[in-house]
């Protein structure tokens, strides 16, 4: 026995019958019918169902694989004057943590790293904050770990302190490429022999000058070689790269005019800006042929002069004549 169902919006009609061949709907006489259970004519009277619930399978597989596989531990080990957190995870450098005092006299955050340590922490309450900064919209789940915490006051260390950082040169130039640093300590505090001195808080020398040190951004520390946690750490410093500088006729006006009016650093300043041996034309019938002689000469002869100027074609750094226009 098999059912059809007539496919006529008017007829409907649904009929059994035991045989094997049938051409028509026995009521309205219409051939277009289907046996009821035809996979064909299913798919055809849902196929917005069935396509809804495509739309929501790829969704949901999408969701599924946009997820992190996995949670992020967290261990939290707390040493004497610092504090180590460490992540483990597929996610585990995608979350900034942060260290603050309640008071807020302390405050850092640092970001994208597996392992994080805070050093020089004394007294308390600190607040521990883990935030995901990944690219997932909804974060991993993050271990459970303790706060506040607290450590022993500062009275009862000793830490050595940092005073001062020196760079020499101030500035690089076209010659000098590199940095040297030296730290300077309250040797009060701490002798300088049992102090040591890092600038990454890993790799620690005994010596407090640091050579050939590329321009760039570093942090310094010092710490006590008979207790390896009494740490202390500047600031940020940023030592710049060296930029040419290309002197223009603006620059050397103004130098002429203070000359004029009698400023007595301008002449050092000129020639240490276009150097004393630079020609200078324009000035061939008053004896005047170089920098040296234009400076003793407009203080002498109270004149005021302004100028144009040639640069070095190989090297626009180098002034190679000054031109006087009066």
């Amino acid at each position: 026995m098999k059912t059809y169902e007539c496919l006529n919006p008017q007829c409907g009609h649904k009929w059994e019958t035991d045989e094997e061949m049938v051409f028509e709907c026995p009521k309205c006489h219409n051939s277009n019918f289907c046996e009821v259970g035809n996979d064909d004519s299913w798919i055809r009277k849902h196929k917005k169902l069935l396509l809804g619930c495509a739309i929501g399978a790829i969704t949901l597989i999408i969701l599924v694989i946009s997820l992190p596989q996995s949670g992020t531990q967290v261990e939290v080990k707390k040493k004497t004057h610092s504090l180590i957190v460490t992540l483990t995870g597929e996610e585990a450098k995608n979350y900034s943590i942060r260290l603050s005092k309640i008071d807020k006299s302390y405050d850092k955050t640092k970001s994208n790293q597996e392992k994080t340590e805070f050093n020089n922490l004394y007294g308390g309450p600190y607040k521990l904050q883990i935030t995901y900064i990944g690219n997932y919209q909804k974060p991993p789940k993050l271990g459970k770990y303790s706060n506040p915490y607290s450590f022993p006051p500062l009275e009862n260390t000793n830490i050595p302190a940092i005073t001062n950082v020196t760079n020499n040169p101030e500035k690089l130039s076209k010659s000098i490429k590199t940095y040297t640093i030296t730290l300077s300590t309250d040797t009060t505090l701490v002798p300088l022999k049992q102090t040591e001195f890092s600038m990454d808080g890993e790799k620690w020398q005994a010596e407090p000058t640091f050579i050939n040190i590329n321009p760039g951004s570093y942090i310094f520390y010092a710490r006590n070689k008979k207790d390896k946690e009494a740490i202390t750490e500047t600031p940020l410093y940023e030592f710049e790269p060296y930029t040419p500088h290309i002197v223009t006729k603006d620059e050397v006006n103004a130098l002429l005019k203070k000359l004029y009016e009698d400023d007595l650093d301008a002449a050092s300043k000129l020639k240490r800006l276009c150097g004393a041996r630079t020609l200078v034309t324009g000035l061939e019938n008053n004896g005047i042929t170089n920098v040296s002689g234009l400076c003793t000469y407009i203080v002498t002869e109270q004149v005021l002069l302004s100028c144009t100027i040639t640069l070095d074609n190989n090297n626009p750094e180098i002034v190679k004549s000054i031109n006087i226009s009066k």
